[in-house]
């Protein structure tokens, strides 16, 4: 097989991969001529898709013009995307997922309300008395000292 050969069929195996390649406005038996040809077409013209312009881009320029080539751009593009997809996994999970703070906002409720109940009783009882109470109070503190400290 020629280096033209190899080139070609990389140009058209890019075009025929990629999902969503029947709303490109390229034809394949004119564009995908070679590597070189489908480069020129995905830079010189809006073709409005960025991720199958990235695609063609890396492979031209880090693929070498070979199979192997393009796989190994893939493999690492791949990776890429992989890490950042699971930096936003992360970010989002950190931003929604807060346990913590559900927790630690339960038992404020859960204090307030045990301690309504207890003023309701017609100050026949102290509330510095009841340990429970004093213990939530103090957890709380503490936590909210400590994520004031973490910010």
């Amino acid at each position: 097989m020629t280096e033209t050969n190899k080139k070609t069929k990389i140009a058209r195996i890019i075009y025929d991969a990629y999902p969503h390649s029947d709303l490109l406005p390229i034809d394949p038996e004119q564009d995908c001529l070679d590597l070189q040809t489908l480069l020129t077409k995905v830079t010189s013209e809006n073709i409005g898709d960025g991720l199958f312009r990235f695609i063609v881009v890396e492979i031209v320029e880090g693929g070498e013009g070979t199979l192997d080539g393009a796989i190994r751009v893939m493999e690492r593009a791949k990776e890429d995307v992989e890490a950042v997809l699971q930096a936003l996994k992360t970010a989002y999970q950190k931003i929604t997922s807060r346990p913590e703070v559900e927790l630690l906002e339960a038992c404020k409720v859960i204090t307030s309300y045990t301690m309504d109940l207890l003023y309701r009783l017609d100050d026949q009882i102290n509330l510095s008395d009841v340990e429970e109470v004093q213990q939530a109070k103090d957890a709380i503190a503490r936590y909210s000292r400590f994520t004031a400290n973490q910010s």
